[in-house]
């Protein structure tokens, strides 16, 4: 006695229903596994930075940026400076490579695969208001001691870098391009006001 096509029908449609249920159950799973992850990793960074702003901080892990690796979005303008140009020469890039041996980010730090990838290739042009937002929020927490060391150490290195280029006959000079992204630097740098760590 055969099955009638209709029961065959039914029997297929079950299987059916049975394996993308269990494909849907699985893609379920891993969201919330995703989002779970994500919450950790948020909380984490929150931690390690004192920023509450739940957005900022998306944003920040969303430029690959970690608690593992959180100092390189402080070096970030780095960077930016010797990416302002639309290339990376030779000396630019052992600029920042010097820069990174100042703050010892060395080859075994969480931090150095991101800059890795930064120095391969130009980062996304939101690196920039990620770190301004971030250095905003960063400084807004220190006293004004503490602020302005940070703000000159890190203007130094930027312009070392933006200067690492050579200008004519091997005399180093600031490009426009170079002269602006240390412009954005510096007033991001200067508006915060150290307001709720002072």
């Amino acid at each position: 006695d055969s099955p009638m096509p209709s029961d065959i029908f039914k029997a297929r449609e079950r299987a059916f229903e049975s394996v993308y249920f269990a494909k849907l159950d699985a893609e379920l799973i891993e969201q919330m596994r995703q989002k779970k992850e994500a919450a950790e990793a948020r909380d984490d960074l929150a931690k390690a930075t004192g920023i509450s702003d739940e957005a900022l901080l998306d944003k920040i892990l969303e430029s690959g940026v970690t608690t593992g690796n959180l100092k390189a979005l402080s070096l970030a303008p780095l960077i930016c400076v010797a990416w302002a140009n639309g290339n990376l020469d030779q000396d630019e890039r052992v600029a920042v490579l010097d820069a990174l041996e100042a703050e010892e980010i060395g080859k075994d730090s969480p931090s150095y695969p991101i800059f890795e990838s930064w120095l391969s290739r130009a980062p996304d042009p939101t690196l920039m208001d990620t770190w301004r937002d971030y250095i905003g929020s960063l400084l807004d927490q220190l006293d004004t001691p503490a602020r302005e060391r940070i703000q000159e150490d890190l203007l130094e290195r930027c312009e070392k870098i933006a200067r690492a280029s050579g200008g004519f006959l091997g005399v180093a000079s600031i490009s426009d391009a170079e002269r602006q992204v240390l412009d954005e630097i510096r007033s991001a740098l200067s508006s915060a006001t150290g307001q709720s760590g002072a």
